[in-house]
């Protein structure tokens, strides 16, 4: 199994913690979507062998928490 990192929650506490996950894995391309109580959505590359995953795309857009998450992949 994967190892994320967690950022650090001295000055947010709790904020960070995860509300909704999403995995995406479509052979070629497997992604892990995570959504927090801060309103970030982040985007992981889970399509390696290494034991952790990386980040690669943040959005913090939202104003309030994201409590839930849907994919929809186009061809």
């Amino acid at each position: 199994m994967k190892k994320f990192k967690k950022g650090d929650k001295s000055a947010n506490k709790d904020k960070e913690d995860i509300s909704s996950l999403f995995y995406y894995n479509c052979g070629q391309q497997c992604n892990l979507l995570a959504a927090s109580w801060d309103g970030k959505v982040r985007l992981f590359d889970d399509g390696t062998t290494d034991e952790e995953g990386s980040k690669k795309y943040t959005m913090s857009k939202h104003t309030d928490a994201v409590t839930y998450l849907d994919f929809k992949h186009e061809n």
